[in-house]
């Protein structure tokens, strides 16, 4: 069974945006270890007949509206998670990584479509200070300038990121620096 709901968990009209509830006797319990995100992702149907079995209803985050049909038409995400090369990433998580790096004052990273990689992730940073030299002036106490300058650092800060952590290759083919 799939419900759209409004953010008060009432359903909405069709041709309305809702979030996408699916509920039913195939749905889990919740997450296995992790009762922060069950508590979140799991939650009572309030249309469901008192003491029904299956009474609850995962939240899958995903933004859809009812034709008038009957058709579910898939609008988007209502987080701000995306599919890479077939990983689900929270965009916001790859920010705060990115803003921890002592260069960089702000970030934004989106999900943009590219011909050769399908969806790729792509960055823009405010730098701390364009003056004084280091990480934000373009690296040139490295000997390196301009573009390649900045893709040393990235991948400096991809490395320090990610690679104590990740149990992936230490590179990725599809590293795209254009």
């Amino acid at each position: 069974m799939v419900r759209l709901l409004d953010d008060e968990r009432r359903l909405v009209p069709v041709g309305a945006a809702g979030e996408v509830y699916i509920g039913g006797a195939g749905v889990t319990r919740g997450y296995l270890g992790r009762p922060d995100l069950t508590a979140e992702r799991f939650v009572d149907d309030p249309y469901a007949e008192p003491g029904a079995p299956n009474a609850r209803l995962y939240r899958t985050g995903d933004l859809a509206r009812h034709t008038p049909g009957g058709d579910l038409v898939f609008l988007g995400r209502a987080d701000q998670q995306v599919k890479v090369a077939g990983h689900r990433i929270e965009l916001g998580e790859v920010e705060s990584v990115l803003a921890r790096h002592p260069g960089v004052r702000q970030a934004v990273v989106t999900a943009e479509p590219h011909p050769a990689a399908g969806t790729r992730l792509v960055a823009y940073v405010v730098p701390q200070s364009a003056e004084g030299g280091g990480a934000a002036d373009g690296g040139a106490e490295n000997g390196l300038t301009g573009d390649g300058a900045r893709v040393g650092q990235w991948r400096e800060l991809w490395d320090a990121a990610y690679a104590p952590n990740r149990s992936a290759p230490a590179a990725d083919a599809r590293f795209d620096t254009a």
